[in-house]
């Protein structure tokens, strides 16, 4: 375990690559609601659904291993309590602002965007819109998932949530009557309690496990290739073989020293936040001016929509973060701290 400022470094690797996907996927997408793409071709459903099987989940393995990494500081209910506070503050405040703006940003531009605007109570209290429903369902795991002092029961725990998924999703039925903070709590605890697993269980035992990852990998493409040729809904495929993926991708992250790279992947994961954020809204935005300004080549739109996906809001968060109110919309307890250090000094 490598770290840099007591960050751990196989994290922010994972947190990069997968943020990288996001972007990537939404631009794919955007391509094809935009029809530059067949909607049956291969080129567009074998990438996307490929990503979408492992690129979020990810995330959650990340975000359940820095959880359950942290110090205990009192009994587990307090813990908890201060837990569910602290996210409540970093995930809501974003969430909240930056749906807003994509809502507002639908209704301006509703004859050009690809997706309407929705209610904006139903949207932020029962049906996030994309990207930021991961915000979302992560508070939410935060505020059912507590921190295990004795290890033994986070596999029991995950155990128990595999198996729950797997009834979930073999009774399509549930997807309906279920509210939206529920499926999203079934559909991902599993990942959020595997990456609180690995807090105690590390995958990479052997050198000699590269070969095993490797391999693991290679199936993940292989069954991807057979299942997602076109569209395919099979939620049962999505759970096996994002789970090949996660462990795959994972293993051979924590296998490889990064130590070289420990400068740059420092600096590059401060901007994952900002990225994930803001890269939809600036994308989206450019896209439009452009279809305005009758600009529609392809090669265009898919080099302008990388760099304003993620140069654009490096930009915007380097010139947000100087003042500690607009940071606050992004990063709020990193604002707050800057606050007080103002404070202190006058």
């Amino acid at each position: 375990m490598y770290n840099i400022s007591k960050r751990i470094i196989w994290v922010d690797v994972v947190k990069i690559f997968a943020c990288i996907l996001v972007v990537l996927g939404h631009l794919h997408m955007s391509m094809m609601s935009s029809n530059y793409y067949a909607k049956d071709a291969i080129y567009y459903w074998f990438p996307i659904q490929t990503i979408y099987t492992f690129h979020v989940p990810l995330f959650f393995v990340c975000s359940g291993y820095l959880y359950q990494m942290k110090s205990f500081s009192g009994n587990i209910i307090d813990d908890h309590i201060k837990t569910i506070k602290s996210k409540g503050l970093n995930l809501i405040i974003p969430y909240v602002f930056f749906s807003l703006v994509t809502l507002v940003l639908k209704v301006v531009f509703s004859t050009e965007v690809n997706n309407q605007a929705t209610p904006i109570i139903d949207t932020i209290l029962f049906n996030p819109v994309a990207p930021y429903w991961f915000l979302y369902a992560l508070f939410f795991l935060f505020c059912v998932m507590p921190r295990f002092k004795n290890k033994r029961y986070i596999g029991i725990f995950f155990a128990l949530s595999i198996f729950i998924k797997y009834i979930y999703i073999i009774n399509p039925s549930l997807i309906k009557i279920l509210p939206y903070a529920i499926r999203m709590i079934i559909m991902n605890s599993s990942w959020f309690l595997f990456g609180m697993l690995l807090t105690n269980y590390s995958l990479c035992v052997s050198r000699r496990n590269k070969m095993i990852f490797s391999f693991i990998l290679f199936i993940a493409i292989i069954l991807s290739f057979i299942f997602y040729q076109q569209e395919n809904k099979d939620m049962l495929w999505q759970m096996i073989i994002g789970w090949l993926f996660v462990i795959a991708i994972i293993g051979l992250v924590q296998l490889k020293k990064w130590n070289k790279f420990e400068n740059i992947i420092g600096r590059l994961s401060k901007y994952f936040l900002p990225i994930f954020l803001m890269h939809t809204i600036f994308a989206a935005g450019i896209r439009i001016i452009m279809f305005k300004l009758g600009i529609f080549t392809f090669s265009i739109h898919i080099l302008v929509g990388i760099v304003f996906s993620f140069i654009v809001p490096i930009i915007v968060y380097e010139i947000l973060k100087k003042k500690w109110g607009a940071l606050f919309l992004i990063e709020p307890s990193k604002a707050l701290k800057i606050r007080r250090k103002i404070n202190e000094n006058n």
